[in-house]
């Protein structure tokens, strides 16, 4: 079994029983063993989304099945207000109609704009 060197004892052989010690846990390179940090052992919110794999932020970025967006990875406030049955229109004057299509109509004065204003009530939530 590995085991730290002995202060006094281990003459000569400090780096190698080290070195064993070490390989436990860690690769010939340094880094840390796959699986050797366990769940448990990570605080909330203690990982950035530049240190998921690919794969994941892939997962945790894409548009959810059922609610529209046209294939893009990010919610616009178009495909949010659209998936919860409003239509958008956009302009530096307010629309005069309320609905459009049979929905409630939100303006917003620019396509840059994050949070669009409703022209009715019941405004969207946007998460």
């Amino acid at each position: 079994m590995a085991r730290l060197p002995q202060p006094g004892g281990d003459d000569g052989n400090w780096g190698i029983i080290l070195n064993e010690y070490l390989r436990q846990i860690h690769t010939e390179s340094g880094d840390l063993k796959p699986s050797t940090v366990g769940k448990d052992a990570i605080q909330n919110a203690a990982i950035t989304e530049d240190k998921l794999a690919s794969p994941l932020v892939a997962k945790i970025n894409a548009i959810p099945t059922g609610g529209g967006g046209g294939g893009t990875t990010q919610w616009t406030p178009q495909m949010q207000a659209q998936a919860q049955g409003y239509w958008i229109e956009y302009g530096s004057i307010p629309p005069t109609k309320t609905t459009k299509y049979g929905v409630p109509v939100i303006w917003a004065r620019d396509s840059g704009m994050s949070q669009p204003i409703p022209v009715s009530a019941s405004p969207p939530s946007f998460p």
